[in-house]
């Protein structure tokens, strides 16, 4: 992540593109709340992960038909 944001960085002080500018910009903005997110799931119970994976595979599960999508039996 820390290399696409250095790369992102290289790319507007070239002058390529300007709307993704590191501090201030879409991508820079992006990669802020998935840190953020990180950090927060981060300090979590282990078992508090365990049902949001749980949920999320229950989620999943209604999206389509997949036998690879199999909810947890916890």
């Amino acid at each position: 992540m820390e290399k696409t944001l250095r790369v992102i960085n290289e790319i507007t002080r070239q002058g390529i593109i300007s709307a993704y500018a590191i501090g201030g910009g879409i991508a820079a903005r992006i990669f802020r709340q998935k840190r953020a997110r990180r950090a927060q799931l981060a300090g979590l119970p282990f078992e508090k992960k365990i049902e949001i994976v749980v949920e999320l595979q229950k989620m999943a599960k209604g999206i389509g038909k997949n036998a690879r999508r199999a909810v947890w039996p916890i």
